[in-house]
Parts: C-alpha cells; structure tokens; sequence
C-alpha cells in the first residue's frame, strides 16, 4: 500500500485517510447539536409533509429496474431531460452518491434511491437499486441533458457510477450569462422567476445536521423530484432569452452560451478530476523551510516593537486591556492599537478606513517606520505557509493529485475562477519555490501480452530495461534485454502506438512508465489587444501590425524614451555591457558615442558589425532582461489598464509615484500630490492623443450602460 505523508514525521495509509474523512463525516452526522438525529428525521419528515406533501401523488419514486428501463426508453423518446442528483455532501471525491432525480414533460419527476441507510444501523436499506444497476440504464441515455450545477452533477455520476453524461443546457451558467448580479442557487432562482413564493433550500431541510442517505426514501423522492422539475422549469424560463432571434445582444449572448459556455462544461469537469500532482516531499521541505523564515520574521518584529518599548509601556499605564504582552502581530485589533494609538500614525489613503492594517496601509508606511515592513514580511510568510504549503498534504487526494473546483463564470466579470479546496489560479508567480510543488506526474504500469503474442504500448512510454534504466519504447532494438529478462525481436510504430514483440512470446508483464511535464502559457498583452480590436484605433491596429509591443509603444509615447528604452527585453542581437553593478545596458560604439538606433524601425541588429562596439555580450533574444526598460514598460502597463478600468489621475498618479509624505513618514505632502496628479493626468492625454479612438471608446461604453445597464462586445 502507497503511503502519503500529512505532516513532518507523519505518514498514514491512504485508505485510512479516506476512511477517516468518512468517519469523521458520519460522527458529524450522528451527534447533532441539541437534538439526535431520529428527533431531526421527524422534524424533517414533518417539514417536507407541510412544504411539499401536495406533490405526494404527483412525484414517482423508480425502485424497480424494469420499471427504470421503461422510464430511459420514453425520456430518449422525449430527447430531453433535467437531471439532479443527491448525495453525501459536496465533494465529489469524497461523498457518494445516494439518489438520482430526473424530469422531462409527459411524465411524473421520478427519484431513483441508490445509497438510502437505516438511521439507527446505517445498513443500507432494502427496494433500492443498485449503483450498478442504474449505471447500466443510464449508459443508454441518448438524451440532451440539462443540469443546475452541471459540473457537481457530472462528476458525482462519472466518480460513483462511472458513467459519462452529455450536458446539452446549464441553467447556473445561463442565468449567470442573463444577470450575474444576484444569487444563482437553484431554488432562489425558481422562487424569483417561476413560483413566485418562498422556497426552501437543500441545507434548511437537513438542518446541516444529518447526511441526505438518512433521509427516509418515502420523503426523499418529493424533495429530489422538486429540484428535477425546477430544473427544467428554469430551463424553461430561460430558454425564452437565449432563442430571442429579435434582439442581437441576446443572439450575440446565446452564441456565447452554446459555443462557449456549454463546451466548457466539460473542461471543468475534466480539469477537476484530473487534478494537479503533488511533490509530497518537496512540500515538506518547503514547510521546514518557511516555518524558519517565519520565526526570523516575527523576531524581527518583536526587535522592531521593542524600540517603542517605552511609548507602548506608557500606554499601558491608561490601557488595561488591548495589548498582550508581547503583541500578537497578527491580530489586526492590536497592530491597529500600536499604529494609530501608541506610535499615532495616519494614513492618507483615501479608500481605507481609518484605523486599516491591511497589505496597502504597510506598504504605504512601510518607508518611514521599519516595524510596518518587518509586519508586512511577518504576514507575507504566514500566508505563504498557511495558504500554499502546509493546507497542500491534507487536501492532496489518494492518487496524489489535489483536486480544486473551476467555475467558467466565477468572477463577476465572466472570468473563470478556482475556490475549493484551493484557488490554483492565484499561485504566487514571483516564487518559483511555490510552483515546484506541482509537477508533471510519473505513473507506472504492468504492460500485459496480447493473445497474439504481442505488446502495445503508447509512444511516449518508457520501458525498464535489465539494467533498471528506461528506454523510450520507439528506440528499442532488436536484442534489447528488458526488466523481465525478456529480449526484443522487433518493433512496430503505427501513429501514436507502438507493437513491440519478444523472442519466444513469454506471458510475462512489461514494465513501463509515463513521465509528465507541466507546460505554462499565458496570453501577451491580453486587454490591450482587445481594446485594440473594439476601438478600432488605427495606431494601435498599426503597431500590432508591424509587430511593435504595445505597451513599449505606450511607454515611449507617455514617457517621452525612445522605443527601445521601453523594451522588456533586449532586441536579439544587440550588443549589450554590464556597468559593474549587474545592470545591462546598451553598450555604446567604440568610439563612445551612441549607435543611433532608436526607433522601432532601427532594432534591427543582424547587419551590424560587433567589433564596432564596446560590448560584454549579444543579446540571444530571450532571457536578457532590461530593467530600465521593464520599469518604463511596466509603467506604461500602469497607465493603459488605469485608463481601461476607470481610474482617475489621482489613482494613476498612486500607482505611478505612490502617496508622497512629507519629512514625519505620516503626513500627505499635498503640493506633491497634486503636482503627481498633474502629471498623471498629463501622460493620460498623451496617451488619448496618440490613440484618438480609445476615448470615444470609452464614452460610447459609458452611454451604452446608462441606457441599458449593461455593456456588450
């Protein structure tokens, strides 16, 4: 059996894990607060008989498999269906599924129960189908399905009854396509839009105390029938904006529903049971080592505090309570005690209270008064350990892998966004240490012989030799002795397989394995080709077009620098030299003079002589960084996406120069303000100037919300 480590010093049975996670879930469902768990099931029965006891002779309950078969023969006659499922809780890698319900018109919602237990014993009950059984049956789905939560749905039936269901309609998704501004919950939104009454929720039936397998069947099937019907009812309702022909934002709108939307279910799906794997040890050495890094940070904050031992003592002459001795430097009430109370700090930071500890406040004080940095550097390494490092063996999955939840729509934005049990798209891109966490995965397999005497492997499997090395399986040779003391005759590749046969045709296994590697990519400059594309502006349509980096552009127009002064990155083949501080910079001619280039049209480098130049070095193109450059272009990056999202002078003036203080390291200097804001506003201009039809731009989007409040592309 594999082990998996938890903690330093600490190593556990994977399979115990599992069960512990389930044990701890069935302890939680046995030992409600206040009440036991036959005195919840009668309040709930009593709930459900009030709420939906009208639908008793309305909703069916399918515990008979030929019954079940009748049922998927007339939905595939039908062509659609609405289908929910119940289960343990909401992880589908742990909690297992306990009923399915589905709908189409023509026919009564049905619930089939699968994994219903006997409340006292927990056996489970008896006239229940199988997960087998029912698995069977809905293999023969031809359906188009709709699901509230698809991604749930879909992976609770592929992980517990290992089948794969199409989603043709996603009613969460489309009503956060229709209005991303409210709740998208299945039942508030059938309460707003189709009942018009209150409805209760999944959670206020169970009270958060018991697990939906306790629930008697002869009550179950009328709460899971409600959520199939609702389901399609909101299908319903929707259905009638998406197939709006009428209106060319809801033809736009369904466009991106069905071509966009709809497939990345799917994507989800396959992204969160797939995961991400984990190097279990490399975490652990990662734990040892920021642990260290957070005890010299939070040294280093008690060094700090104990230069103001005496303004502290003083105040706690007046102060019984407040501050603990020493000062916890991670509770905000007294980092926010000794700032503003003891040291009388005030921030001028128009968008944050007044009395704020947060990232923003350290920073802005961080300068002047070294116990704010020494604070911020404590908080930094705490998160990165609670946040990235020691969470990663509990979440870490029995296949190795952690498994997170991808929303396409999370953000309101329609950005997608990673929650639960970590947010992967908010891993620190500035420490690579984090990263390696994740690596590409290594399985092994037993490759068994095929009655033709052959094996096929795929062609990016590796074979272990005799030797104990491996062998990419498309360079064997004849002759080659494998791990099983087998020798090769021949080798065929066929497309992404390959045939290998052995001398005598022995039956025995070969070993093989698959090495995994994680490939990053990120889009270049992605809101500015956008804007690009909906503004229409002929100078930046222009500098896309013969290649020039925007944002360079930007920079060399704001900043009033020649283009390649703006550059991230060194032209390829531009001779560079150190100044003995390890900055590069472009190195001048032998002469001493300037080589002239300057412009975009000039960075071309392949004809010059290098002899003619003072140089350490040619720039290959690619990893020779100009930090000047990068500054100005970051700059510059600053000023467009301000200008993109709104920002005024004043916060361009921010992020540029940051909030200028006078001499104390508290007060705003104001003439300094203003004179930044004057400036930012200036280098907005220049930049509205040089790209006369992004301001248009922005005061059409403007109109258009204010006449519909709402914005399309």
């Amino acid at each position: 059996m594999p082990l998996i480590k938890l903690k330093a010093g600490v190593k556990t049975k994977i399979d115990d894990r599992l069960a512990f996670e389930r044990l701890k879930k069935a302890e939680k469902a046995k030992k409600p607060q206040g009440k036991n768990r036959l005195d919840i099931i009668e309040e709930i029965k009593k709930d459900i008989e009030e709420n939906l006891g009208e639908y008793q002779d309305a909703y069916r309950c399918i515990q008979d498999l030929d019954e079940l078969h009748e049922y998927i023969d007339k939905a595939n006659a039908y062509g659609t269906l609405a289908i929910d499922t119940e289960t343990m809780g909401k992880d589908p890698l742990y909690d297992d599924i306990v009923g399915m319900s589905s709908y189409f018109p023509g026919e009564k919602p049905v619930y089939v129960p699968i994994n219903h237990s006997d409340p006292i014993s927990g056996a489970r009950l008896e006239n229940q189908l199988t997960r087998e059984q029912v698995a069977e049956e809905i293999k023969r789905l031809t359906t188009k399905n709709i699901f509230h939560n698809a991604p749930f749905d879909l992976r609770i039936i592929k992980r517990w009854l290992g089948v794969n269901l199409n989603c043709w309609w996603e009613t969460l998704v489309g009503a956060t396509l229709l209005n991303e501004n409210e709740d998208h919950s299945l039942k508030p939104l059938h309460e707003k839009y189709i009942s018009h009454k209150a409805e209760k929720k999944f959670g206020e039936y169970l009270h958060s105390k018991i697990t939906w397998n306790l629930i008697p069947i002869e009550y179950a099937y009328l709460y899971a029938s409600h959520d199939a019907i609702d389901t399609w009812d909101l299908f319903e309702f929707q259905k009638k904006y998406f197939y709006n022909t009428e209106r060319q934002d809801l033809v736009k709108l369904n466009w991106l529903y069905r071509n966009i939307e709809i497939p990345m279910v799917n994507v989800v799906v396959d992204l969160t049971e797939r995961g991400v794997a984990v190097n279990l040890d490399y975490v652990k050495e990662l734990s040892v080592k920021y642990h260290k890094e957070l005890d010299i940070a939070l040294k280093k904050c008690y060094d700090e505090i104990a230069n103001y031992q005496q303004l502290i003592d003083e105040w706690r002459l007046t102060h019984a309570k407040g501050l603990s001795n020493p000062i916890k430097v991670g509770s905000d009430q007294q980092v926010a005690i000794l700032f503003y109370d003891v040291l009388g700090l005030k921030h001028g930071l128009k968008d944050k209270k007044e009395r704020s500890v947060d990232e923003d406040v350290l920073n802005y004080f961080a300068d002047k008064h070294p116990i704010c940095k020494a604070i911020a550097d404590y908080r930094g390494a705490r998160k990165m350990i609670s946040t990235y490092i020691d969470k990663i063996p509990e979440i870490t999955f029995k296949d190795g892998r952690v498994h997170t939840g991808f929303n396409s729509n999370g953000a309101k934005t329609g950005r997608m966004s990673s929650s639960r049990p970590i947010n992967l798209q908010n891993i620190p891109s500035d420490n690579t240490e984090i990263r390696q966490m994740y690596i590409g995965q290594i399985t092994f397999r037993d490759c068994p012989m095929r009655s033709d005497g052959g094996y096929i492997f795929k062609r990016c499997e590796e074979i272990k030799m005799q030797d104990g090395s491996y062998q990419w399986v498309e360079l064997l040779k004849d002759g080659d002795v494998l791990s099983n003391g087998e020798t090769v005759i021949t080798t065929r590749i066929k497309e992404l397989a390959v045939l290998v046969a052995l001398v005598g045709n022995p039956s025995t296994p070969i070993h093989s394995r698959i090495r995994r590697v994680i490939q990053g990519a990120d889009y270049s400059g992605q809101e500015p080709r956008v804007l690009t594309d909906l503004c229409k502006d002929e100078g930046m349509l222009n500098a896309y077009t013969v290649g020039k980096d925007l944002y360079a552009e930007i920079a060399s127009i704001s900043l009033v620098q020649p283009y390649k002064e703006c550059l991230e990155h060194f032209p390829k083949g531009c001779p560079i030299k150190d100044d003995g501080e390890g900055h590069w910079l472009y190195a001048k001619l032998k002469t001493g003079e300037e080589d002239g280039k300057k412009n975009f049209e000039d960075l071309d480098y392949s004809d010059i002589n290098p002899d003619d130049y003072d140089y350490d070095k040619l720039v290959d193109g690619e990893t020779d960084v100009y930090k000047a450059g990068k500054k100005r272009r970051t700059q510059a990056k600053r000023i467009l996406l301000g200008i993109m999202y709104g920002r005024g002078a004043k916060s361009i003036a921010e992020q540029l120069f940051g909030v200028p203080l006078k001499a104390d390291g508290v007060t705003v200097d104001k003439d300094k303000e203003k004179e930044n804001k004057k400036k930012a506003q200036e280098i907005k201009d220049s930049v509205y100037n040089a790209f006369p039809r992004i301001k248009p731009f922005e005061e059409e989007s403007k109109e258009m919300v204010r006449k519909f409040g709402y914005v399309t592309t």
